[in-house]
């Protein structure tokens, strides 16, 4: 996090973002997201699959960040903390074969990942409500529809690699000539 804005308000930064203002966002996102995923992490227990828990953490902070704007909140805090425990219980109530066989921790690279994902998403819709105040939330529904197509590219390809590595263990059956 930017020293800056260690101790600047979420408040305040929530009024920089909305004038546009990218270090605002940054801070933000390092304020909540690293220890989000821990507090999600933890919850969801250690069955999640991680690919959930991500995408559970990333869909969080947005709803967070855009319930505190539209709502004139003093932080997205509360409502992130609100829904990370939703998630994290409708996971546990849920248990699938998925979570079972993709349990593993969430690697520093992911995180990252993570971060930059949510960074890029909230640029974008702090751009977009700049430019267009009116019909940002028309346009805000087109980045999560993105966001979907993303998630099923990356179990696509995740999926691909499976069979790639299914593939490699099986030797082919070839006819003996």
């Amino acid at each position: 996090m930017l020293a800056s804005t260690a101790h600047t308000s979420d408040r305040t930064l929530l009024a920089r973002c909305s004038r546009g203002d990218a270090a605002a966002v940054d801070a933000l996102v390092d304020r909540y997201v690293t220890s989000g995923l821990a507090m999600a992490s933890r919850l969801a227990g250690e069955d999640a699959a991680p690919d959930r828990v991500l995408d559970g953490v990333h869909d969080a902070f947005i709803t967070a960040f855009d319930d505190a704007l539209d709502g004139d909140a003093d932080s997205p805090g509360p409502v992130f903390s609100r829904l990370l425990g939703a998630f994290a219980s409708a996971i546990r109530a849920t248990p699938t074969a998925a979570n079972a066989k993709s349990a593993a921790a969430i690697t520093p690279d992911e995180a990252r990942q993570l971060r930059l994902d949510i960074i890029s998403e909230v640029r974008l819709t702090m751009a977009l409500r700049v430019e267009s105040p009116h019909s940002w939330i028309s346009a805000r529904r087109i980045v999560q529809e993105l966001r979907r197509v993303r998630r099923r590219f990356r179990q696509t390809l995740k999926l691909g690699s499976l069979y790639d590595d299914l593939k490699i263990l099986a030797p082919s059956h070839q006819p003996h000539t």
